[in-house]
């Protein structure tokens, strides 16, 4: 911008000096000029045009490269290098295309400016040299006068014009950022319209909630849902995978508004309460959880801005993570990585409870917390949620007393000490009760447990048929070593140090056998 003005500037001033000493010949010069500005305002907009689909392309490039980076050992799994090679290269086809164009456009009419500079110098001596010599009424210092001023202003009105491209490319990038900037979301979480309630309680009730997300209106996520959640109780809500229930904690949220009926808190719209306090009162555990590349005393304080050192280490106990955070060389300042990459499923899951635990809320909100662990993990997770199978509520040291918690989970064996059970199918809420009513009821959480013990069943039973399997073949293995076990010694129950033994009394038995022949 700055060189622009600056190039601007000397092409007035030498536009104005050279009408000073002599108008007639600068007129005549200048006329040229609409041709300059038609072809400088053609510039602009073919650039503007071009570049703007020229950074479309690029960006979905970099989409491309940034996904792949992310997921490199995925691509390096899958032998994809070649196929993500050829996708990114895909889209820089199009941004070379649209490039290409763009410089076609821009070197033709630099091209014709220059073209109308130089005529314009043509023309200046050309009725210059008849001022001079027909008419007398120009000398030849005038004339050169003249002719310096009118080549000063119009070369730097000719430079000004490659600022052109640059201020296309800028208008092209801005474009996007102002129209996301301007738009006016549906649910502005920067409000600060709404009332915050004096107390809160927090009963949760759905009242005939119709639901769709706006991209796919023509898909109904929730079907007049209807359901009530006590204030201090667990309620866990149980169905298969898109049933709606992760659906109803986002609602819960405010992150979408319901397309038909309510969702209240105390009997208040949650509409029409402050959307920032309304957040504040909600921690949630998701099922990857998302830690930020700092430390581990900035992810959990994430959840409190206010919150002191004497909190983060009662959350971190609560959220039974302090005992691997004291072990790592630099406690509570270790980075945890880019994505929490440093960390394990466990751990990373444990510090999300604890970021949860510091905001102190009223609702506590577990979207399948241990889902994506393994059974270990799975094990820790559920100490710091679950103590001597008594709920939720009642084992965080009891800090959070009336604590409502929603949990929303596929492993069933996670919500059996639930106060409460809501079975989810299409969308409503089919069933209620408690672990032995809905088992008595014989309906959607009775299937749900039914089809995971017989796959939990099929599962061990292949488990101890793998075991019977490398028995037999470490017992064909070793046989020449010594005399063939007793079948006890061998039975499916056996366990892995029971196997281990085996095998060294083979191997010993060979041994001193061999030492006996010799």
């Amino acid at each position: 911008m700055a060189i622009f003005i600056q190039r601007m500037t000397t092409s007035v001033c030498g536009f104005l000096l050279g009408f000073y000493r002599g108008w007639k010949l600068t007129l005549v010069i200048i006329s040229v000029s609409p041709l300059i500005g038609i072809g400088a305002a053609v510039i602009g907009l073919s650039v503007s045009k071009f570049t703007d689909r020229e950074l479309r392309a690029y960006a979905k490039a970099g989409a491309v490269a940034d996904e792949v980076i992310s997921s490199i050992p995925t691509v390096a799994a899958y032998g994809g290098e070649k196929k993500e090679v050829e996708r990114y290269e895909k889209n820089l086809v199009f941004a070379q295309r649209w490039g290409i164009r763009k410089g076609i456009v821009m070197g033709f009419f630099t091209g014709f400016m220059w073209c109308l500079i130089f005529l314009c110098y043509a023309l200046a001596f050309w009725y210059g040299s008849r001022l001079v010599l027909d008419d007398g009424e120009y000398t030849a210092g005038t004339l050169v006068q003249i002719f310096l001023s009118v080549i000063v202003g119009a070369l730097n009105l000719g430079n000004a014009s490659s600022c052109l491209e640059a201020f296309a490319a800028g208008r092209a990038a801005a474009t996007s950022i102002f129209e996301t900037m301007d738009r006016k979301p549906l649910i502005d979480c920067m409000s600060e319209d709404g009332y915050k309630l004096d107390r809160i309680k927090g009963e949760i009730e759905f009242h005939n909630v119709t639901f769709h997300y706006p991209s796919r209106p023509e898909v109904k996520i929730l079907n007049n849902l209807s359901m009530v959640i006590k204030s201090g109780e667990m309620t866990a809500m149980v169905g298969s995978s898109g049933a709606g229930k992760s659906t109803a904690l986002q609602l819960i949220q405010r992150f979408y508004d319901p397309s038909e009926g309510m969702v209240t808190l105390d009997g208040h719209d949650i509409r029409s309460l402050n959307i920032q306090w309304l957040r504040a009162q909600i921690g949630i555990v998701e099922q990857e959880p998302v830690l930020f590349s700092t430390t581990i005393a900035e992810n959990i304080r994430y959840g409190r801005e206010d919150a002191t050192m004497e909190d983060i280490v009662r959350a971190a106990k609560e959220a039974n993570a302090y005992s691997f955070i004291m072990d790592l060389p630099q406690q509570f300042d270790t980075l945890v990585g880019e994505g929490g990459g440093q960390m394990s499923g466990g751990q990373k899951q444990r510090l999300a409870i604890a970021r949860a635990l510091v905001r102190n809320p009223k609702i506590l909100l577990l979207d399948m917390a241990t889902s994506a662990l393994d059974n270990e993990s799975e094990a820790m997770v559920q100490e710091a949620l679950s103590k001597s199978g008594l709920t939720v509520h009642c084992t965080l040291l009891q800090v959070q007393h009336g604590l409502t918690i929603i949990s929303v989970a596929h492993r069933l064996s996670t919500v059996r000490a639930a106060d409460v059970i809501i079975g989810f199918e299409r969308g409503t809420a089919v069933e209620r009760g408690t672990h032995e009513e809905l088992l008595e009821r014989k309906g959607v959480y009775f299937t749900l447990m039914t089809l995971q013990s017989q796959g939990d069943q099929a599962f061990n039973e292949k488990d101890i048929k793998g075991k019977a399997s490398v028995r037999q073949r470490s017992k064909s293995q070793l046989s020449y070593l010594g005399p063939e076990p007793p079948l006890a010694l061998v039975d499916h129950k056996s366990t892995y140090e029971e196997d281990r033994k085996v095998r060294y009394r083979l191997l010993m038995g060979g041994w001193k056998k061999s030492l006996l022949e010799t």
